[in-house]
């Protein structure tokens, strides 16, 4: 009987009545974006860092062996810092550009710039302040000199840029930085 029945439903079922739709596909969530691995990650995976990303992980490495914790690069910084390196590899020039900097020129690595620093009190001053961001600069000079520079504020401060001696662009002359904390 219930063969019958399906047998007219069949027969009976008007040919201009579309069949229905297939069901639509399951929607997928977007991947989640992997986290930024950490300069020490990148380093246990067999990455090189570059010259500034290697003083950060050196200078952060000293500050938490005397129990401080590490600052954030931060990006004013790192443009400041690398631009002070630069002007001082092409002028062969070490100098300080303000107050919250430190330099250094001729040593043969990152990491000895930050050896340096850490073996010089007013340089290691900076290398364990309170400040909460840090940015760094590595240049070569066109003798090969290598040129180093690292800038650091805390969160909050303001930089007031006073350039002095008529410096049109770039780094030209010596530009003086200061930090409102």
């Amino acid at each position: 009987m219930s063969q019958l029945i399906l047998l007219l439903a069949v027969l009976c079922a008007d040919p201009s009545t579309p069949a229905p739709a297939p069901p639509p596909p399951p929607v997928s969530e977007a991947p989640a974006t992997p986290p930024v691995p950490t300069l020490e990650e990148r380093v246990a995976a067999g990455e090189t860092l570059n010259g500034p990303e290697q003083m950060h992980l050196f200078a952060m490495r000293h500050r938490v062996r005397n129990g401080l914790r590490a600052q954030r690069i931060d990006a004013d910084c790192m443009r400041m810092a690398q631009a002070h390196a630069n002007w001082m590899a092409a002028n062969h020039n070490m100098s300080h550009s303000n107050n919250d900097q430190v330099i250094a020129a001729g040593q043969g690595s990152p990491e000895g710039a930050i050896s340096a620093w850490i073996n010089s009190s007013g340089h290691n001053f900076w290398l364990l302040s309170n400040t909460s961001r840090a940015g760094w600069g590595y240049a070569i000079s066109s003798n090969g000199t290598p040129y180093y520079c690292g800038v650091f504020r805390s969160d909050g401060s303001e930089v007031e840029q006073a350039v002095s001696g008529g410096v049109s662009s770039g780094w030209g002359r010596r530009r003086l930085f200061r930090w409102r904390r």
